[in-house]
């Protein structure tokens, strides 16, 4: 087993999914709005996944446990990330390791004309996103696949 070291953890370029309040309209997406990170376009993940919400939203992997709601691709928007320090920003933002873990995610274009097998998304870290993790209750599990659809 392998494991992550800060230079493999960090190196570039990167390509992030975001989902949330990353996007464009988002509150947070000064962190990606800079002469160095690249916008590619709207996506979708390829796998379904469940979004969940705690006043801002977090993608879930999908698990047996996961009985409360139907798993769909998430829309959202690809950046390609050529700083650390814009990488660094954005996982203090995420609290990535506690609140998010960032882990690779496999892209189709919204509407679908090519893909992108090697992205990085920030998933809820169940720790935080279940209410009860042995149960697989969700907290405040989301009927979509767009955080935009219910703000």
């Amino acid at each position: 087993m392998t494991s992550k070291t800060p230079e493999s953890k960090y190196s570039l370029p990167r390509i992030i999914f975001v989902y949330g309040t990353l996007r464009r309209l988002g509150s947070n997406h000064f962190l990606l709005d800079n002469k160095t990170t690249e916008y590619l376009g709207k996506f979708r993940t390829k796998e379904k996944f469940v979004m969940v919400g705690r006043g801002i939203p977090a993608v879930i992997e999908p698990s047996v446990r996961l009985s409360c709601s139907v798993p769909l691709p998430i829309r959202g928007e690809a950046y390609l990330v050529q700083e650390s320090h814009v990488l660094h920003d954005l996982d203090s933002l995420e609290s990535e390791g506690d609140f998010y873990l960032r882990k690779p995610v496999s892209l189709v274009s919204d509407p679908e004309k090519y893909a992108i097998a090697k992205a990085e998304i920030y998933f809820g870290n169940p720790k935080y996103w279940y209410n009860d993790e042995t149960s697989g209750s969700l907290i405040n599990s989301l009927k979509g696949d767009s955080y935009y659809e219910y703000t």
